[in-house]
Formats: structure tokens, sequence, C-alpha cells
């Protein structure tokens, strides 16, 4: 990971405000299936990693509103590690790093806090740590942490990382294979994995207006950094063609999707041409919304609305 700020080597870069410039040699998003092995410096944007991440000895890791399905292993002096906005399902451990480690800092370094399935242990990190407001369903080991901030001034700071209130046992998914003890150091117990991510209409609108490009915005709620994918269609069936018996829903849209840290979501779709005409020739359409996360299905219905119809002026 190479930063733009000239002041430090420990700090990270800086363009006049605080934000930070990072540049990595690989650059990965959407579905990456299995165990990802980080030899070089590596961003994972909007990225869901279908296996545990393990960083090798002196390569960098950036992860932006990702989901890592197994995982995060940095205990072998890696260089750099920022994780911000995302979900590790299994343990993180950062251990030696050669590097500033950020892992949630919604303050100064403008990093969002991340939900950690596992637990999550830092050791032995002497160029700087930022770990704060974390959600972490295992045990938090810290021990033996130093160094500077990402800003002039700043310090190691660890702290308002904490364990979620009690929640009901979810129903385990059937296609989830157990969890291994393998690579826990002796005397550590495998921690309970989180529920399982799910999705809530509740607050959901019932009628949704279409804009005059077509585009229109659907929210709802989800667990907290939960990543699945939406698909709209019609709730009925239309002909395919003119003259023609043959019928079927019409696809309006999907997306994949990843809930912010409160659990909101937001979809943007924007129809086809010819969808814009029969949604214009009918005035509105019922539609049904298919979300899917960790396997599951959750199904809404609701109305689309056509644009309103321009009136020139004479």
């Amino acid at each position: 990971m190479t930063a733009t700020y000239g002041g430090d080597a420990y700090y990270l870069g800086s363009s006049g405000s605080q934000g930070q410039s990072v540049s990595c040699a690989a650059n990965i998003s959407g579905y990456f299936p299995g165990e990802l092995v980080v030899t070089k410096s590596t961003c994972l944007t909007g990225a869901r990693i279908g296996g545990r991440v393990i960083v090798k000895p002196g390569a960098s890791l950036d992860v932006e509103s990702s989901r890592l399905e197994g995982e995060l292993d940095a205990s072998d002096a890696p260089g750099t590690i920022r994780v911000c906005r995302s979900s590790v399902v299994g343990r993180v451990i950062v251990k030696d790093a050669g590097g500033l480690v950020i892992i949630g800092d919604p303050g100064s370094a403008a990093c969002a806090s991340n939900v950690i399935g596992g637990s999550f242990e830092l050791r032995g990190n002497h160029h700087g740590v930022e770990a704060i407001d974390n959600t972490v369903f295992g045990a938090i080991q810290t021990s033996d942490n130093s160094g500077p901030g990402p800003f002039p001034g700043d310090q190691t700071t660890i702290s308002g990382n904490h364990q979620p209130a009690p929640a009901p046992t979810p129903i385990p998914n059937p296609t989830s294979t157990p969890a291994s003890t393998s690579g826990l150091s002796p005397g550590s117990t495998l921690a309970s994995t989180p529920p399982l991510g799910s999705a809530s209409f509740a607050a959901a609108k019932k009628t949704v207006a279409v804009s005059g490009n077509g585009t229109f915005s659907y929210a709802f709620s989800a667990s907290p950094l939960a990543h699945g994918n939406a698909v709209f269609e019609t709730d009925r069936a239309f002909a395919a063609r003119t003259r023609t018996r043959h019928r079927r829903r019409l696809a309006l849209g999907h997306g994949a999707f990843l809930a912010a840290a409160t659990g909101n979501v937001k979809i943007t779709i924007k129809l086809s041409r010819k969808n814009l005409k029969t949604l214009k020739a009918h005035r509105r359409l019922a539609v049904r919304l298919t979300a899917t996360i960790d396997g599951h299905d959750y199904v809404n219905h609701f109305t689309l609305t056509a644009p309103k119809p321009k009136h020139h002026k004479r």
C-alpha cells in the first residue's frame, strides 16, 4: 500500500483534508470465490470474499465496504492494514504490522466501524493502531501496541470496541459447514458466529414513483453490513411480444448491496426503455422484490407508479 503523504513514513496520505489516498497493485471488487492470499498491496472495494483472507509478510491490505466470509489473518508481519465499513464472518488478527493499522476510526481517519464475527486480536503493532467502535462477536484481545496515528498528533487508540447485546439463537444455515479450530493460538476458543443476515421491509414504502428518466430508488433494512443481491420483477406476467400467447414477468432490474452499519439499504434501478414504456401504458405496476442474503430469500411487494406527464406551456 503506497501512501502519498510525504511528511512521515508512518502516516497515511492526505490531500489537503483528512482524506487518505492509497494506491494498490491489485484491486478486487465483486465476488471472489474461496481463499484470498495477499502477497502485494491489495484493495478490496465493494467485494465479497468467499473464504479467509491471509496477508503475507510485508503485504498491505485496504478493505472498504466489503464482506469477508472467512477470517482475516494478518498475523505474520504484514505491512499497512486498513478495514472500513466491512464485515468479517470469522476472526480478525493483526500482529507485528510494519505499517499503520486502522480497523474502524469513524473520526479523524473517516473509516467507518466494522462487524467482526469472531475474535479480534491486535498484538505487537508498533507503527500506530486505530481500532474504534467495532462490533465484535468474539473475544477482544490487545497487547503491546503503540505508535503514532494517521495524522500528526494522533496516537494509538483502541477503544469503543464492543460485543452486541444477546440475541435469539439464529436458525442454522443448512448449507454452511462447521467452523474449524485450526490456526487458533493455544488456550483460545472459537467464537460463536454472528447471526445470519436478514432483511426487513417493515418501514419500506408501499408505493414508489419513477422519475422522468426511468429511475427509482427503493430503501429497506437489513442486518448491519449484510451483503446481498436484490432482484426486481413484476408480480404479473406480460406478453413477451405483440400477438403472442407466451407471457412472463418483466425483469425490471437487479443489483448487489451492502447494508450500512445502521442497517440501511438503498438500491437505485434504471428501467429499460421497453419497461418504462410498459409502465407508462399501465400507469402503475405491482412489483416483487427478492433480496437474497446468506442464501435466504426475503420477498416484498410494492407498487411502482409512472412519471407524471409533462404539461407543455402554450
